[in-house]
């Protein structure tokens, strides 16, 4: 993404991660509209502890998702530091597994999925606590299908 001007950013969260990570979604809503569909302002987004290919980009208005496979991980942690000194406020970053197009798709789908599971986690679902997309996918269609006037 695009660096930050005048060095400093005056919001930065950093998430870390432990164990295996397949891949990165940052999701961050933006303070105006952009002048264009693609341009990121003063978002950037950076990786100690690895390596992230280029984000597959989803907007919905002003909701932005960056969706990113991890192409290599040093060790147990990858740290994930989100920066944006106006234009940008984070809305979540997650680790998850599966295809990073997957994801983009689901995500074009409904822009404000939920891709952290707030129930405890089932006994097939990994200790690690990362979704999958076909998890994520089957909940919300439940959750969906739950919340419709009989």
């Amino acid at each position: 993404g695009a660096k930050p001007a005048g060095g400093v950013p005056s919001a930065l969260t950093t998430t870390v991660f432990g164990g295996p990570v397949q891949l990165i979604v940052v999701q961050a809503d933006r303070a105006a509209e952009p002048a264009t569909g693609d341009d990121l302002g003063d978002l950037t987004v950076r990786v100690t502890g690895g390596e992230l290919a280029d984000a597959l980009v989803v907007t919905s208005g002003r909701r932005t998702a960056l969706v990113f496979a991890v192409t290599r991980q040093d060790g147990d942690e990858l740290r994930v530091s989100v920066a944006s000194a106006a234009d940008w406020t984070v809305a979540g970053v997650v680790a998850l597994r599966g295809e990073a197009a997957d994801w983009a798709r689901e995500l074009a789908t409904d822009p404000h999925l939920l891709l952290v599971d707030p129930a405890p986690l089932p006994a097939d679902r990994p200790a690690d606590g990362l979704a999958t997309a076909p998890t994520v996918a089957a909940q919300l269609h439940q959750s969906r299908t739950e919340a419709q006037p009989a």
